[in-house]
């Protein structure tokens, strides 16, 4: 080759190579909320600016999980590898004995060996679980958190045995339990039940879908969180198979990947198909995390009269039909919404509320979940107010020297002026966002008062402001006035704040 050309390849080279570099980089993925469809997971989220250890390493993690092209790199490569190893590629599939396939990502096989359980990731959850059964106690509102183990977890015979357990160390589940039984939370976490029922049944397929249960595991779930519903009194029944068909299909790929398998996989179908129905509007006007999903299902038909409303990871996002002919309404809603339990609550009115948590997210992008033990809850009314008085109000202004306000912002779903609140019955939501005035404002509880219900409307803020946010589904609002009042953390008095006439929106 003579030196020109020789000149040009090395030109041609080195475009090539900084190209390489530099365009996935420049395609990386800024979105909120990205869910692999290859891993079948939520991609990390970005964790926000800090300066720590923890905050590097999850800068890491999201430009690993984010930078451009990386699913098609991943096809390809594991598809690779596969064909002539008989082998995954790293932080996808493993084959451990007789073939049983299992994730491989470092933080899966590190949480088998016990070698990642964060007591104070755990402490955080088990604070907040705390907090918020407590809140739904104070509201007559059973509660349940749910755990939904990994493979791993149910079938650790048939992980690597090069893969060793540290067998000094707590594993993350088993802490977790004993936390939230000193914390009294009501919880479903079925390590032990799986194991005996795998005795019968395989609830995890062999190979096909190695980070989630099948039908059958998702069947008997649910039927402990029934049982433990039932418990608190709910009166709903417990799932039975007689109302379901049982099928099995033929998964000749794996998910995601086109990889071989022979698999039978098993199906329920409700045995009654039923005529449910849905609000559209209310799904579109509920708050969100960006890219988090919320599903609204009503059954006339359903065995019981109750609603529950349920915050699920993976494992119970695509399983209505286990709930939609147990329950009159069904709310399905992405954990990553674990902040709004109380908007939530307010806005639907639930019976039960259930909150569903994969075990991978744990050594996952729960880490990324830095507020989880910071999220408070405005006590319901009743919980607030030891007594009532006729003369409250002087009372409150002579301990504090002057009366708090309110000042009225944003009206999503409607419209403030002139003094009068209007709604819009076709919105889904009509929500009130304003900020209270007082010299200490987190010393108060905020509450509206509306046909003769009080609903919570205080959501935190920080020091010297109190943020407030009430919110109604609209199409069950009516002619009226509203009431916001302020009740004293200390003195446990309440202060009118302000009356607003509701009108329906004169289009």
């Amino acid at each position: 080759m003579n030196q020109k050309r020789r000149k040009a390849a090395d030109i041609i080279f080195s475009f090539a190579f900084v190209a390489m570099i530099t365009i996935p980089l420049l395609c990386i993925n800024t979105e909120e909320y990205v869910e692999s469809s290859i891993e079948n997971r939520a991609l990390t989220s970005w964790p926000g600016w800090g300066f720590d250890k923890k905050y590097n390493e999850w800068y890491l993690h999201y430009a690993e999980d984010r930078i451009g092209f990386r699913q098609e790199a991943i096809r390809f490569y594991t598809k690779a590898v596969h064909s002539l190893f008989h082998e995954f590629a790293e932080e996808l599939h493993m084959y451990g004995k007789e073939d049983y396939v299992f994730p491989a990502d470092e933080g899966y096989i590190q949480s088998y060996q016990h070698l990642n359980t964060d007591e104070e990731l755990i402490d955080s959850l088990a604070v907040y679980l705390q907090n918020t059964n407590e809140y739904l106690k104070a509201k007559n509102i059973p509660f349940v958190f749910m755990i939904c183990p990994d493979k791993k977890s149910i079938y650790g015979e048939y992980f690597p045995d090069y893969i060793h357990v540290d067998k000094t160390k707590q594993d993350t589940l088993s802490l977790l339990a004993g936390k939230l039984d000193k914390a009294e939370v009501p919880y479903v976490i079925p390590v032990e039940e799986f194991r005996e029922a795998a005795k019968t049944a395989r609830i995890y397929n062999k190979k096909y879908d190695s980070a989630h249960w099948n039908d059958f595991g998702a069947f008997y779930g649910v039927q402990l969180v029934g049982e433990k519903f039932r418990s608190q009194g709910s009166s709903a029944p417990v799932l039975q198979e007689k109302d379901y068909v049982l099928s099995f299909e033929e998964m000749k790929t794996m998910e995601f990947i086109d990889i071989p398998i022979n698999e039978q996989v098993p199906f329920y179908t409700l045995a009654k198909k039923p005529g449910l129905k849905t609000n559209e509007s209310l799904e579109g006007a509920l708050e969100r995390v960006e890219g988090t999903s919320i599903q609204h299902y009503k059954n006339p038909d359903a065995w019981s009269e109750e609603t529950i409303l349920i915050f699920h990871d993976s494992f119970l996002q695509s399983n209505k039909k286990f709930f939609v002919n147990t329950y009159k309404e069904v709310y399905l809603i992405s954990r990553q919404n674990y902040e709004g339990i109380q908007y939530y609550v307010n806005i639907l009115k639930p019976d039960l509320v259930l909150y569903e948590n994969a075990e991978r997210a744990f050594a996952d992008d729960l880490y990324a979940y830095t507020r989880l033990k910071d999220v408070s809850y405005e006590m319901p009314y009743e919980t607030a107010v030891s007594r009532r008085s006729a003369d409250s109000a002087s009372l409150e202004q002579q301990e504090t020297g002057e009366l708090p306000g309110l000042h009225i912002g944003e009206v999503k779903g409607g419209s403030y002026r002139d003094g009068i609140l209007y709604f819009d019955p076709k919105s889904g939501v009509l929500e009130i966002n304003g900020e209270l005035e007082a010299a200490n404002p987190q010393d108060y509880f905020i509450y509206v008062k509306y046909k003769d219900e009080y609903y919570e409307a205080g959501y935190g803020g920080f020091a010297g402001k109190k943020e407030i946010s009430a919110a109604f589904r609209s199409n069950r609002l009516k002619k009226g006035t509203m009431e916001f009042i302020a009740v004293s953390g200390k003195t446990k008095k309440e202060v009118s704040l302000l009356s607003i006439p509701v009108r329906k929106k004169d289009f």
